[in-house]
């Protein structure tokens, strides 16, 4: 179960680590094929359902926390500026589209498991991209690391002693683990393939300035 923990821990380095990475690789990829505002604006659309669910969790966690918010906005790039609070509440704010975006990915894949809407290839493909687009957003922004960074840590350190003493071989929470583990490897594989698109959009770029490209294009 140890073992688990810190295999999803690291699943979840890579996705935080990808994410920024795939959502400017796909961002480029459209600009280089398709050109123009229209191929821009489509990325911010593409990921406009987990930048709602992130910024509106921050939104309602301060409303809830009594902390005041000053500004909101979610297209094209989101954000909310909150007023200063307390170390917890300030905390908790900046955390909880972390929260709500794990419950949600439980959800999903639990709706997946149990109801027939998925079993078609389309529902597949939009269970994909909704785990997809959760996943890559639910992460904490720099400002939010800076406001929350010390109950992140406690809140790993707390579960790594739990899950040392207690283990949950086999129970309930081992198996929600091994759920956890199995999709978030697909997040992890597809923020790769969207990161192999950025490759070969790098080895285009490239191409098309070589030296011999250029003197056959002279020719």
């Amino acid at each position: 179960m140890l073992y688990l923990f810190i295999a999803i821990i690291l699943e979840l380095s890579l996705i935080y680590f990808f994410s920024r990475r795939a959502f400017y690789g796909f961002r480029r990829v459209l600009l280089r094929l398709f050109g123009g505002f229209i191929s821009e604006y489509f990325v911010y659309f593409f990921y406009l359902p987990g930048v709602l669910v992130h910024e509106l969790t921050h939104y309602f966690s301060a409303k809830i926390l009594g902390v005041r918010v000053s500004r909101l906005r979610i297209f094209p790039i989101g954000y909310v500026e909150i007023e200063k609070a307390g170390l917890l509440r300030t905390s908790l704010v900046a955390l909880s589209p972390f929260l709500i975006g794990v419950g949600l990915f439980f959800l999903t894949t639990y709706l997946f498991m149990v109801e027939s809407f998925f079993e078609s290839f389309w529902g597949r493909v939009f269970f994909v991209y909704i785990i997809f687009v959760i996943s890559n957003t639910m992460f904490l922004s720099k400002s939010d690391i800076k406001n929350s960074w010390v109950l992140v840590v406690f809140v790993v350190a707390a579960s790594f002693i739990i899950l040392k003493i207690y283990g949950f071989e086999g129970g309930l929470i081992y198996s929600g683990f091994v759920i956890a583990f199995k999709y978030l490897l697909i997040v992890v594989i597809v923020n790769l393939a969207l990161l192999f698109l950025l490759s070969c959009d790098i080895l285009l770029t490239w191409l098309q300035r070589s030296p011999k490209q250029a003197k056959l294009r002279k020719k």
